[in-house]
């Protein structure tokens, strides 16, 4: 399953895919709650919107401010703590979101998207068994939901499990075929499976629906590799190129194809860029570009 290759100084070097579901995976949006019953609570409900209003701007360690003052006026509404624990999510804060998401769980267990927040944190934490059960608890309360088999079968992924992850990246296609975060991941995991044929069938359909993504073109790019189609592998990293000038992992792979064609000069040209791009490092080459 190991998708990166060593160091790019000498010989040939391996070609790399692009990150698709990320180390860090971005706390989804979420919906507008219910709003409260409880008229009297307009202090509190003003907080909670400006709160809202923050997360929505960007802002959230504004929007913590606010939630705190909500929170203080009604301790007891599960929604305050779990938009609160969206916005530490959102801050990398990860144990004060498992902390608030729990408060909310404790408040209103049928909270899905509580569930799946604190599976994102715990999975970052690489507490890994407990995040793919908070996942199936949210797939239990709520079965329609793409992101939460995205995110299961990110889990089954990390914990080396790579055909669950197939079935929950499945499963949501069935409800969103057009899903193209999960287009990725599933194209990702094919490759890694080395069934190229699948991977390059999803990557097609991402990039029909994302035609400027440029981790998209290197991916197939590298598929394209995979099966000895290198001018197809170089035309998609030059497209990415195109589209990212400074994209060492797009130059990085394109050295790679045009070795295996013996043009080691162009080969030698792009290696340059890369270590211009990222100095003595070039595990940095496999970041995904800014």
């Amino acid at each position: 399953m190991k998708r990166r290759g060593g160091k790019w100084l000498g010989a040939f070097i391996p070609v790399a895919f692009a990150s698709c579901s990320g180390d860090a995976p971005v706390p989804p949006a979420l919906e507008e709650p219910d709003p409260p019953s409880a008229i009297d609570l307009l202090d509190q409900f003003d907080e909670f919107a400006n709160g809202r209003a923050h997360v929505s701007s960007g802002d959230p360690k504004q929007a913590i401010r606010h939630f705190a003052a909500a929170i203080a006026s009604d301790p007891e509404n599960a929604e305050v703590y779990l938009h609160r624990g969206s916005a530490y999510l959102q801050l990398d804060e990860l144990e004060p979101a498992i902390k608030d998401l729990t408060t909310a769980l404790r408040l209103d267990g049928s909270l899905d998207m509580a569930h799946q927040m604190r599976g994102i944190a715990r999975a970052q934490l690489n507490q890994l068994t407990d995040a793919l059960a908070d996942f199936h608890e949210a797939i239990r309360i709520n079965p329609n939901r793409v992101e939460h088999y995205r995110y299961r079968g990110i889990a089954h992924e990390l914990l080396d499990e790579p055909r669950k992850a197939l079935d929950d990246y499945n499963a949501a296609l069935d409800l969103s075929p057009m899903a193209v975060d999960v287009l990725g991941n599933r194209g990702a995991l094919y490759e890694a499976l080395g069934d190229y044929h699948l991977a390059l069938d999803d990557l097609n359909r991402l990039i029909k629906l994302q035609p400027h993504s440029a981790s998209s073109y290197v991916n197939r790019g590298v598929v394209y590799e995979r099966l000895s189609q290198l001018d197809e592998a170089i035309a998609d990293y030059t497209l990415a190129i195109n589209l990212v000038e400074d994209y060492p992992l797009a130059y990085y792979n394109r050295a790679a194809a045009y070795q295996k064609q013996g043009d080691w000069k162009r080969a030698d040209a792009d290696l340059e860029v890369v270590k211009r791009l990222v100095g003595d490092d070039p595990e940095s080459a496999f970041q995904p570009p800014a």
